[in-house]
Order: structure tokens, then C-alpha cells, then sequence
């Protein structure tokens, strides 16, 4: 699919996002080198901390690929220190304990966090879990670098009965949070301009 996606864009990133165990079973060194292949740019493995990720992030790396690594509040400054040594294009941060699409976030925990994360990895900050509405995902991003909205989406997704459908409720969906960021933004870059 990545290969034939390419095949019309060359520019939009994409990043695959999985588990260890099927990698592992296709094989490290083949995959890595299939995904660099097909056009993939980097790999979120959700179950592959960067405590475990030596052997895959360096099958990763030799493809040219990016590994991205998950961090969350419980994550300590240890563990960030070892993901600045190893992440790649970005990082994502958790921002809720818990199960996906379960909870709400509290922004008010939102920047000391990204701050933090800021102190030991120079890479870009995603956020996600939690993120519903547009005032959220406008919130977020006034300290965040980019907004991750999954569940939400996949729930809109989920009635959805052909692929039109889907373009139609993604568009629906998105426009007014992509409205909210963008009118965000603009809100700070006048009040640091102005």
C-alpha cells in the first residue's frame, strides 16, 4: 500500500505504527529494508521502549528509517535521556495513563510536561490520547508541536460504510480542529510579533 501511495506522493511523511512481534517474525533486517523500500519514513512501535530498542532501532536507523518512541508522565528522566540517544523525526507523547480514547486530557499537566520532554530530547513533540474537540487540539497546540488524534477519528471512521464516506467524515471531522490549531497559532505568533 506505502508503494503504491508513492507512487502519486512523494512528500506526505508516513509513519507505520505496530507491534515488535510481527517485525520480529518478518524478520528485522528485511523489513526494515522492505518498509525503507516501499517509502516508509519512520516506525512507531509501541511495544519497543527505547530501553529495548537497540537491535531494532539499528536495523531502522542502517534503512534510513526513524524510530519514534512513546513517552508518558510516568516516564522518567532516565528513560528520556535514552530516548534523545536513540529517537528520530520526532516524539510522542502519552499524555494520559490509561487505555486510548478513555479519558479526557487535563491541559493544565500539558506544558511542564512538553518542557520537560524539551530538556532532554531536541526533536519535534507530538501529543495525543484524550483529544476530542477543537479546543483541545488548539490548546495543545499552543505548547505541542503537533496533535495526535486517533480514537476520535476511528470512531468517525467507524461508521463509515464506504470510502467516500470516510474522506467526507474525516473532512468533517478535521476541519474545524485544523480551524481551532490554526487560529491558535495565529493567536501566538501576533502575540510574539506584536
Amino acid at each position: 500500500m506505502v508503494a503504491k501511495f508513492r507512487q502519486t506522493d512523494q512528500e506526505t511523511p508516513i509513519i507505520l505504527m505496530g507491534y515488535t512481534n510481527p517485525i520480529e517474525r518478518y524478520g528485522i533486517d528485511r523489513f526494515a529494508k522492505d518498509a525503507a523500500t516501499a517509502g516508509v519514513d519512520a516506525l512507531l512501535i509501541v511495544d519497543c521502549p527505547a530501553d529495548e530498542a537497540v537491535t531494532l532501532q539499528s536495523a531502522l536507523a542502517s534503512a534510513g528509517l526513524h524510530q519514534i518512541f512513546l513517552v508518558a508522565p510516568t516516564t522518567t528522566d532516565s528513560r528520556l535521556a535514552r530516548a534523545a540517544e536513540l529517537a528520530g523525526g520526532f516524539v510522542y507523547y502519552v499524555s494520559l495513563t490509561g487505555v486510548t480514547g478513555a479519558a479526557t486530557l487535563q491541559i493544565d499537566s500539558l506544558a511542564p510536561m512538553v518542557s520537560r520532554i524539551r530538556e532532554h530530547i531536541d526533536l519535534p513533540v507530538a501529543v495525543g490520547f484524550g483529544i476530542r474537540e477543537p479546543q483541545q487540539a488548539a490548546e495543545v497546540s499552543r505548547v505541542a508541536d503537533a496533535v495526535v488524534i486517533g480514537s476520535a477519528l476511528v470512531s468517525q471512521l467507524e461508521l463509515c460504510e464506504s470510502v467516500a464516506d470516510a474522506v467526507s467524515a474525516t473532512s468533517e471531522y478535521l476541519g474545524p480542529i485544523k480551524k481551532a490549531m490554526d487560529a491558535a497559532r495565529s493567536d501566538m505568533s501576533e502575540a510574539v510579533n506584536g
